[in-house]
């Protein structure tokens, strides 16, 4: 009697041949079928993952300009070595003493240049008449009328003509200052002295910047 042989049941196998490629490509496929399920189960969108791998680099260029340099520029009034101190020890009635001096703008910035005074010895300084103004020349026996007077204690533009002299870099501008005693001074001012301090300011002119 012959015992009939069972039928086994049918398998199917991926072939561990490297030279299967029909098996590589069943084995590829499932692995990918595998992760894509994977990653669907934690709510990754497949494409996000296929993108992972990709670089966010791009082309980029930059130049630079440098060596810029920026400075501020300077204010400074410089008193000639022409200056002549208003000087008298014996004025009477009727006398004129005049001064000069010479001012340049040693520095970088357009300026305006003002003029402040003050004097000590009030009973002289009470008749005494100052008076300054600017010239392109030398200073005149007598002022212009358009003068400065400068006893007030607030700067005044030191004018020459219809304004205050506006001196460009390097420029120059000669002021004159004179002291009048006139012929009504009383006698209680004889032997009285006083002495007088006269500022120059100097500011910049902006409008000759713009």
């Amino acid at each position: 009697m012959t015992i009939p042989t069972p039928l086994s049941e049918p398998t199917t196998q991926l072939s561990a041949d490297p030279t299967d490629r029909d098996g590589i490509v069943r084995r590829s496929a499932a692995i990918a079928v595998a992760m894509a399920i994977v990653l669907a189960a934690v709510g990754v969108p497949l494409t996000l993952w296929l993108a992972a791998d990709r670089s966010d680099a791009a082309f980029a260029d930059r130049e630079v300009i440098d060596g810029n340099r920026l400075g501020a520029g300077t204010v400074d009034l410089d008193v000639g070595e022409a200056a002549s101190q208003l000087g008298a020890r014996n004025l009477a009635p009727g006398d004129v003493v005049t001064g000069e001096v010479v001012l340049r703008n040693a520095g970088t910035l357009p300026l305006i240049v003002s003029v402040d005074a003050s004097i000590e010895g009030e009973a002289l300084g009470a008749w005494l008449r100052f008076d300054v103004w600017s010239t392109s020349g030398r200073c005149a026996a007598a002022p212009p009328a358009t003068r400065s007077l400068a006893l007030s204690g607030v700067p005044a533009p030191v004018v020459g003509g219809e304004q205050a002299p506006r001196l460009a870099p390097d420029a120059e501008v000669r002021v004159c200052v004179q002291a009048a005693l006139p012929l009504s001074t009383p006698n209680d001012v004889q032997d009285r002295e006083l002495t007088l301090d006269l500022r120059f300011l100097a500011e910049h002119d902006v409008e000759a910047s713009r």
